[in-house]
C-alpha cells in the first residue's frame, strides 16, 4: 500500500463529495483515516530499502486540505453520532499533514466548532482527541501561540471539565477521554505555564473535592513531561504546600503522585517543599483503620507508595526527620531510605559531606545529636519492628562521611568499620527472646564511649 498512497487518495477524493448515506460515510472515514496515518508515518520516517512513494509532503498537504474542506464543509453540518465521531477521527489525523498556512487560516473556526461539539450527544473522547491533535499540530510552531491565546480560557475550562468528569472503570471511552484531556494539558503546558497555573489555583483553593483532585492530577501530568513548568515551579510548590497546610484535601492519592513528580523534577528543595516532604513522611506511618474517600487508595497502599517515594527525596531533607520524637513512628522507613541512599552514593563515589551538618545546625542535626539518637534507639533493638537494627545499619552507612569531617579523629574510621558491623551481626544472631539485655547494653556502651571520644 505504501508506494501507492497518492494514487489511492486520488481515487477516493472525487467520490468523497458524493457520499450521502451513513454506511458509506463510515466506510470512507475508515479508508481516509488509514491513508492519513500511512502518509504521516512514511513521510516522517521512510523505511530503508522501501520503494519510492508516489506522494511528497507538498502533495500530501494538498490532498489533506481538499479532504478537510469536504469533511468540514459538507459532512460536519449534517453528521451525527457515529458518523461525526468517525469524521473527527479522520480530521485529527489530517492536522499533521496539512500545511502550516492552512491550519493557521482555519484555526479559530476549528476551535469554535470543536468546543461546540461538546454540547452534542457524541462521545466526548472523539472531540477531545481531535482537539488534542489540533493543539499538538499548531503548537509545534511556537510563534502561533498568540493565535490560541484569546481562546485559551475556553479551551482550559473545557479540558478541565473532561478531567473532572466521573468515570467508571468499565467505561473505556470516558477513561480515554480523560487521558486525552490530560495529554492536551501536557501539550499546552510548556507554552502557557503561567496561564495554566493561574487557572488551576482557583480549584485548588476552592472547597470542591472533585475540582481540587482534578487540578492536582493536571499539575502532575504537566510536570511529568519535559520541558517541565520551570517558570512557575515556585508557585506550584507553594500552592500545594498551602493546600496541605489548610488541610484542604480529602483524596490523598493525586497529592502523593504530584509530590513524587515534584521530587523527580527536583522541586522539593524549593520554598514550601519541606511541607510536602513532611506530609509524605506522615503517610509512611503504619496504616490505621479508617474509612477511605471514594476513589482513593486504602491506607496500606498510601503507606507503600509514600515509602517508595522517599528515595527521591534529598538526603539532607530526610535527615531532619531522624531525631525529632514526633516522627518516631516513621523512624524505620526514613532510616532504611537514608541507609540505601548513602550506600548507593558511596558506591558512586559521591558520599555526602558530613560538614553540612555543622554548617546548617538550624536545619540538620549535628553529628553528636545524630549519633546519640541512633545509639539510644539501639538500646532496645527489636522494639517496634526492629528499630535498633535499622539504627545501627544507618550508623554503619554513615561511615564514609566521617573521613571527610574535620572534627573527627582520623583513626575513628577503622574502629567505626569494625565495631558497628559486629553489633549488627550480634543482633542478627539473636532475637528478642535470646538477647541478653545487660550484655547488649554493655557492648553498646563500649561503642558509645569510643565513638563519642572521636567527635
Amino acid at each position: 500500500m505504501a508506494p501507492y498512497i497518492g494514487a489511492m487518495w486520488d481515487c477516493v477524493l472525487p467520490a468523497l463529495p458524493l457520499v450521502q448515506s451513513e454506511e458509506y460515510m463510515l466506510i470512507f472515514s475508515d479508508v481516509l483515516r488509514e491513508l492519513s496515518r500511512c502518509a504521516s508515518r512514511y513521510l516522517a520516517q521512510p523505511p530503508q530499502g522501501a520503494e519510492e512513494l508516489d506522494i511528497t509532503r507538498e502533495t500530501a498537504a494538498a490532498k489533506a486540505y481538499v479532504t478537510f474542506l469536504v469533511l468540514f464543509n459538507k459532512w460536519f453540518p449534517t453528521a451525527k453520532g457515529k458518523v461525526m465521531e468517525a469524521t473527527l477521527d479522520v480530521i485529527g489525523q489530517l492536522f499533521f499533514i496539512m500545511s502550516t498556512q492552512t491550519l493557521k487560516n482555519h484555526l479559530q473556526c476549528l476551535i469554535t466548532e470543536l468546543l461546540h461539539q461538546y454540547g452534542t450527544r457524541i462521545q466526548h473522547f472523539y472531540v477531545t482527541e481531535c482537539l488534542c491533535h489540533l493543539l499538538d499540530a499548531v503548537l509545534c510552531h511556537r510563534k502561533w501561540s498568540k493565535r490560541l491565546y484569546h481562546s485559551l480560557d475556553n479551551i482550559l475550562s473545557t479540558l478541565f471539565t473532561q478531567v473532572c468528569a466521573k468515570t467508571e472503570i468499565s467505561d473505556t471511552l470516558s477513561n480515554w477521554n480523560q487521558t486525552s484531556a490530560l495529554r492536551a494539558f501536557q501539550v499546552l503546558g510548556p507554552i502557557y505555564q503561567e496561564d495554566i497555573m493561574a487557572f488551576l489555583r482557583k480549584p485548588m483553593e476552592g472547597a470542591e473535592e472533585v475540582e481540587c483532585t482534578a487540578a492536582l492530577t493536571v499539575l502532575r501530568e504537566v510536570t511529568q513531561e519535559p520541558p517541565h513548568m520551570d517558570k512557575v515551579k515556585d508557585l506550584m510548590v507553594q500552592s500545594v504546600a498551602l493546600l496541605i497546610h489548610k488541610n484542604n484535601y480529602q483524596v490523598k492519592s493525586p497529592l502523593l503522585q504530584l509530590i513524587r513528580s515534584f521530587a523527580c523534577c527536583g522541586y522539593l528543595t524549593l520554598p514550601g517543599g519541606s511541607v510536602l516532604v513532611d506530609f509524605l513522611i506522615q503517610q509512611c506511618e503504619l496504616p490505621v483503620c479508617s474509612v477511605k474517600p471514594e476513589g482513593d487508595w486504602d491506607e496500606e497502599a498510601v503507606q507503600v507508595y509514600s515509602i517508595n517515594t522517599l528515595n527521591l527525596v534529598p538526603w539532607k531533607m530526610l535527615l531532619q526527620f531522624v531525631c525529632p520524637l514526633e516522627y518516631v513512628n516513621t523512624f524505620i522507613p526514613v532510616c532504611k531510605t537514608l541507609t540505601s541512599l548513602f550506600i548507593k552514593s558511596g558506591k558512586g563515589g559521591l558520599s555526602p559531606y558530613l560538614a553540612e551538618l555543622h554548617r546548617r545546625p538550624t536545619e540538620l542535626p549535628t553529628p553528636q545529636a545524630l549519633l546519640l539518637r541512633l545509639l539510644v534507639i539501639s538500646l532496645y533493638p527489636y522494639k517496634d519492628g526492629g528499630c535498633g537494627v535499622v539504627a545501627l545499619q544507618l550508623l554503619h552507612a554513615l561511615h564514609p562521611l566521617n573521613s571527610l569531617h574535620p572534627v573527627m579523629h582520623s583513626d575513628l574510621g577503622q574502629l567505626w568499620m569494625e565495631m558497628i558491623p559486629e553489633l549488627i551481626q550480634y543482633l542478627e544472631a539473636h532475637n528478642e527472646g535470646t538477647l541478653e539485655e545487660e550484655k547488649w547494653k554493655d557492648k553498646l556502651l563500649q561503642v558509645t564511649f569510643i565513638l563519642s571520644r572521636g567527635l
